[in-house]
């Protein structure tokens, strides 16, 4: 099996993905060097008043580098 990514849960859609997301999955994939840079996935679920949406995010090399530059190295 080889994984696709992760799915982020949020209260509200914002049409883009949060930079809490797009650090956690530069962390996810810096951690994870069987995951596949190019094909992994953000998928995102928004929860609104009686329906929700979902989302998919990649990451671009631009987008990824920036994750890795501002994980929170004090957890």
């Amino acid at each position: 099996m080889e994984p696709l990514g992760w799915i982020h849960t949020q209260p509200t859609e914002t049409h883009q993905l949060s930079p809490f997301a797009a650090v956690q999955h530069s962390k996810l994939l810096v951690d994870n060097a069987n995951w596949d840079t190019d094909a992994s996935v953000v998928a995102t679920c928004s929860f609104t008043t009686g329906s929700c949406s979902l989302s998919v995010y990649k990451l671009t090399t631009q987008g990824f580098e920036w994750g890795k530059q501002h994980q929170d190295t004090s957890v």
